[in-house]
C-alpha cells in the first residue's frame, strides 16, 4: 500500500512540474553582461553509458551527445499524458520519436561546467551567439526536427519554432536570444528567452524529459 501511494505521489509531482514548464510567457529581468564565450569541450566517454536505459525512440546508433544526455534524462512518464485524449497521446508520442533525439543531443552538447550548473541550480542559459559550433549544429538540427514533427498540426508554439522566435522579436541571427534548460520538480524543459529593446524578455518553453 505504501509503495502504491508513493508511486501515485511521484506521478502527481511529475505532472505538476511538466505543466509548469510547458507554455510561454513574458517576464522582466535586469540586463546582465554577456557571458564569456564557451570553449569547445570533449564529449564524455560513451563507455560510461553502459547500463543506461535508452528511450524507445533512441536512434539505432546513438551519438555520444545522446548517450551523455541519457545518463541524466529520461523520457516523460506516462502520467504526463493523463489529461490528453487517445489521439493527442499518439501525436505527442509521434512528436517525441521525431524531435526527442534532437533535444537529447542538444542537452548532451552542454559542456561539463554547463551541465554541472544545470544540475546544481536547475537552470542553464546560453547565449545563442556564443554557443560552441557543436551546440549550434545541435540547435539547428532541433529546429529542423521540431518543424518536421509539427508540420501537420497546430502546435501552440507554432509549427516552426524558429519562425515563432522571429515573430516574437528575435533577430535573424538570434543574437538577442538565449536558449537553455530548466527543471521544475522532476520535469525538464527546453526554453528560449528573447531579449526585447525595452528591457523585457519574452520566453517560450516546453517539457520534454524527466529526471
Amino acid at each position: 500500500m505504501r509503495a502504491k501511494i508513493g508511486l501515485a505521489f511521484i506521478a502527481v509531482v511529475a505532472l505538476v512540474a511538466i505543466c509548469a514548464l510547458c507554455g510561454c510567457g513574458s517576464e522582466t529581468v535586469e540586463t546582465s553582461p554577456a557571458a564569456a564565450s564557451v570553449q569547445e569541450a570533449p564529449v564524455a566517454d560513451v563507455t560510461q553509458t553502459e547500463g543506461v536505459i535508452l528511450p524507445e525512440w533512441a536512434p539505432e546508433d546513438p551519438s555520444p551527445e545522446f548517450l551523455r544526455a541519457a545518463q541524466v534524462l529520461k523520457p516523460l512518464p506516462a502520467s504526463a499524458d493523463a489529461d490528453y485524449s487517445a489521439g493527442e497521446i499518439m501525436k505527442r508520442r509521434a512528436t517525441a520519436r521525431v524531435a526527442g533525439p534532437a533535444l537529447f543531443e542538444l542537452f548532451g552538447s552542454l559542456t561539463d561546467e554547463q551541465l554541472q550548473e544545470f544540475l546544481t541550480s536547475g537552470e542553464i542559459r546560453l547565449s545563442v551567439k556564443e554557443m560552441t559550433p557543436r551546440q549550434r549544429t545541435a540547435l539547428d538540427a532541433y529546429f529542423d526536427k521540431y518543424a518536421e514533427a509539427h508540420k501537420e498540426d497546430d502546435s501552440p508554439l507554432g509549427r516552426d519554432q524558429l519562425v515563432t522566435l522571429y515573430k516574437w522579436g528575435a533577430e535573424e541571427d538570434l543574437s538577442n536570444v538565449d536558449m537553455g534548460f530548466r527543471r521544475g520538480g522532476h520535469g525538464v524543459g527546453v526554453t528560449f528567452w528573447i531579449k526585447r529593446p525595452d528591457g523585457h524578455e519574452r520566453y517560450l518553453s516546453h517539457a520534454f524529459a524527466y529526471m
